[in-house]
């Protein structure tokens, strides 16, 4: 019994040796919120595979979420950004675009500075509530954004399930527009006096025909020519900031830097079809959809020995049967 129970000892200890605490999961979040900022960022976009991500993570962004009729012939990536390559392209090659071209009036800026709100950690889900300052060059300011992030790490301290949600940011870009819209028009030798929901749709347009022609060729090719492309979009609603997973062109903008990361997987999404990104969303379905294999549902004390994936039960509505019975011993009551 001896030989065993040393051997016993010596596997407790090494668990107990390597057993992950609350302190690494903070600096697993930490490293990754770290990662977030630019210049960072721009490595992380440029491996296309970061080892932040578990190779089969899930993950949603609230306003770039689809959800559709389509779901049921397209691949799971149609809900949400799956697998290290979507992750890391979406959540930080998004960014670096526009810190390469400081003079381009994006409507989304360069995430320089964070600090917490928020913070929570319960092994192994972490909830950090982080408040950007997103950087817009041609303004030379600095606008906070909001970020709500719920992480579910493996053992390994990557990320196996995130679930990201912009707070308030359609009126951050909303507030933002009638400032950056001059610069738009300049840029487009468009007169002062244009409106702006027309300068809006001619940057998205020249953004997006521009890429595609540069980009995405042969068996990619999405328009014949510029004026095809122009002629196309012109079909297409312009769209609204927090809608940006909807067939528009606030959508296939969004798109637009990651094309030149991976041009045989984007292309389609700044192409008429949209791909499997930029799709006519339901609303009921987006809310109702349970894309995460395991959820966010941290053990409670009760729970430890059970499923944490399940939730606990609600109490059921009262029936007519029930307020009877009250109304019954509340009769019992008054008599005595």
């Amino acid at each position: 019994m001896r030989p065993f129970l040393t051997t016993f000892a010596v596997l407790a200890a090494a668990t107990s040796i390597h057993a992950l605490t609350r302190e690494d999961y903070l600096n697993a979040t930490e490293n990754f919120i770290q990662q977030y900022l630019s210049p960072n960022n721009e490595k992380v976009a440029n491996s296309i595979n970061s080892t932040l991500f578990a190779e089969n993570v899930t993950g949603t962004v609230d306003i770039l979420r689809t959800s559709s009729s389509l779901e049921l012939t397209t691949s799971p990536r149609a809900l949400s950004f799956d697998g290290r390559e979507l992750a890391t392209e979406y959540l930080f090659g998004f960014f670096v675009g526009q810190a390469k071209d400081a003079t381009d009036p994006s409507p989304y800026g360069i995430p320089v500075s964070y600090k917490y709100s928020a913070l929570m950690i319960q092994e192994p889900y972490v909830q950090a509530s982080v408040k950007f300052g997103f950087y817009y060059p041609v303004l030379n300011t600095t606008v906070p954004v909001q970020i709500d992030i719920w992480f579910l790490f493996n053992d390994n301290l990557e990320v196996q399930q995130y679930d990201l949600v912009l707070r308030r940011a359609a009126w951050a870009f909303e507030d933002l527009a009638p400032y950056l819209t001059p610069f738009m028009a300049a840029r487009l030798s468009l007169p002062q006096n244009t409106s702006q929901p027309t300068i809006l749709r001619s940057y998205f347009t020249q953004k997006i025909c521009s890429t595609a022609l540069s980009y995405c060729n042969g068996t990619n090719q999405q328009y014949a020519s510029f004026e095809d492309c122009e002629e196309q979009l012109g079909g297409k609603d312009l769209g609204e900031w927090f809608r940006a997973g909807d067939d528009n062109l606030v959508c296939r903008n969004l798109h637009v830097p990651m094309v030149p990361l991976r041009p045989q997987v984007h292309c389609e999404h700044v192409g008429p079809s949209g791909g499997d990104m930029c799709i006519p969303r339901n609303y009921s379905q987006v809310v109702l959809d349970e894309h995460f294999p395991t959820g966010f549902l941290a053990q409670q004390p009760h729970q430890v020995s059970g499923d944490a994936s399940s939730s606990p039960s609600s109490p059921s509505p009262p029936t007519d049967d029930d307020e009877e019975d009250g109304d019954e011993e509340e009769e019992e009551e008054e008599e005595e």
